[in-house]
């Protein structure tokens, strides 16, 4: 933000306030990450967890200039149910368990 009110000499003039909002902790990330999953009535296996715990430890220590804070979260979310999809499509059948459940192969930033 502070980039796209610098790119106009006029433009941060007009906005006489801000707001600063900190990023999330990680257990905040995963607590957001896990709500996506309940929300869609997904669970995470244990060895998924861990690795998530992980990523997300990683990713708040080494946060990236376009960090994304609850928005990273869903796109990871996103990316893993897409995943998930790929992976039961190659099966000749499905059971309820693994239609519910995110692998750690359905992940692919660990």
């Amino acid at each position: 933000m502070e980039k796209f009110l610098a790119s106009n000499p006029g433009l941060k003039s007009r906005f006489n306030k801000s707001i600063f909002f900190e990023d999330y902790s990680g257990e905040d990330l995963l607590a957001i990450f896990e709500l996506f999953c309940s929300s869609n009535d997904l669970r995470l296996s244990r060895h998924t967890i861990e690795s998530l715990k992980r990523h997300i430890a990683n990713i708040c220590t080494n946060k990236p200039e376009n960090f994304a804070n609850g928005r990273e979260m869903r796109n990871l979310f996103e990316q893993a149910v897409a995943n998930q999809a790929n992976r039961l499509a190659q099966l000749n059948a499905i059971s309820d368990d693994e239609i519910n459940e995110l692998t750690i192969e359905d992940f692919s930033v660990f």
